[in-house]
């Protein structure tokens, strides 16, 4: 097989099952002063989040969800694919936010973003880079710390591909490798006919499927229970991403091995045991390749650690994030 074809198979392998608005009159795409407070999940803090929009490339308008105070340390979050910054909750919603500035965006096709319908808006890396440059610009994240899981993962390397590593403290990747090392294929019969399933309803027209979908697609990831609200919110979303939308992201190139030396940064990659999309031993793999990684692999849990285990996955953060952002 062709080294593009394996790449791709083994990205849609991993990403099909997550992939599986036109802005607001008013809004045009641009940045607003427009602020939105809302109640807190029961049991953890609940910092007001902001937001606003901001224009990405093309003028697409990005969803953008700030917590905690502007000026401190910056700590960006960038979802994965069929997904939005609701993924983030346990982390925007807990003492985090009183220690960092927090930042999440919704990714162009996404959550609350502006859905473009046109190949050329989704298929180009730069223009991913170009997404997430705007929203640093304009939170006045400086040297900020990335936490990226899954697609995010590419869109962090996509980034840095056109940026040298000192624009960033440090990456966080989680159950994905960003293409810089193309993992095998993790998948049974049982695991691959469901995957088939789950993606022809995701490309369905018909919004029942897509609900029915994210559903689907949140019991085949996760392995520990998870805050029912959460997952009732976040399995809704991913019938927010059009059907149309999810063929012409898996249009763009995935490769992104010819990046490796640009990683010079402290990175933390983090892998559930029980991920059906990551093995352990490729995130190994990217480890030993990378000379400031460490690798954390969170017991019993799935594709979303940061989600099935939020409290030991926020502490770990934490101190990841001192050292990565003020040495301590």
């Amino acid at each position: 097989m062709h080294p593009r074809s394996a790449i791709r198979s083994a990205v849609c392998a991993s990403l099909v099952f997550l992939a599986c608005a036109w802005p607001t009159p008013g809004v045009s795409g641009m940045a607003t002063g427009s602020e939105a407070s809302t109640a807190g999940t029961p049991g953890v803090d609940a910092p007001d989040l902001r937001s606003r929009y901001v224009e990405g490339v093309g003028g697409v308008p990005l969803n953008v969800i700030e917590a905690g105070q502007a000026g401190k340390p910056t700590i960006v979050f960038i979802h994965g694919l069929g997904q939005s910054h609701l993924s983030w909750e346990p982390q925007l919603r807990s003492a985090l936010a009183r220690e960092f500035h927090l930042v999440a965006y919704d990714l162009r096709g996404h959550g609350n973003s502006g859905k473009p319908w046109l190949a050329e808006d989704y298929e180009a890396p730069a223009t991913w880079a170009g997404d997430l440059a705007r929203v640093l610009k304009a939170t006045q994240a400086e040297r900020p710390l990335l936490v990226t899981w899954s697609y995010g993962t590419w869109v962090a390397v996509d980034f840095l591909k056109g940026h040298p590593p000192e624009a960033l403290a440090g990456l966080v990747m989680i159950g994905g490798l960003g293409g810089l090392w193309v993992p095998e294929p993790a998948t049974t019969q049982e695991r691959s006919a469901e995957g088939e399933r789950l993606s022809q309803m995701t490309a369905s027209g018909w919004l029942g499927d897509n609900f029915a979908a994210g559903e689907g697609i949140n019991r085949f990831f996760v392995r520990q229970p998870v805050d029912q609200v959460w997952s009732q919110r976040t399995a809704a979303v991913n019938a927010m991403l059009a059907p149309y939308v999810r063929p012409l992201i898996l249009m763009r190139s995935f490769d992104n091995s010819g990046a490796m030396g640009r990683m010079g940064l402290p990175t933390w990659i983090v892998v559930g045991s029980l991920d059906v999309t990551l093995p352990i031993a490729d995130a190994q793999a990217l480890q030993h390749r990378l000379p400031d990684a460490q690798l954390t692999v969170f017991e019993g849990s799935g594709h979303l650690p940061f989600a099935e285990d939020p409290e030991r996955f926020n502490q770990h953060l934490a101190a990841f994030a001192r050292e990565a952002l003020t040495g301590m």
